[in-house]
């Protein structure tokens, strides 16, 4: 019993640290998400709003310039 104690907290502090891994990168990829979908573009041709990396426009066709 006294063995699995001492390998214990090494296995616990890895797991641990792989949670708040796993916990920061689907943070920082939602924070990613949540920008480009409240960025738009609009087309200067037909006036419709586009996602932020279109480089045309879904309606029309037109070219979107930056």
């Amino acid at each position: 019993m006294g063995l699995m104690m001492i390998e214990s907290p090494p296995l616990l502090l890895i797991v641990v640290l792989a949670i708040v891994f796993v916990v920061a990168i689907s943070s920082r990829q939602r924070k990613r998400m949540e920008r480009r979908r409240f960025e738009v573009r609009i087309c200067r041709q037909c006036g419709t709003s586009q996602p932020s990396h279109a480089e045309f426009c879904r309606q029309c066709g037109t070219r979107l310039l930056d």
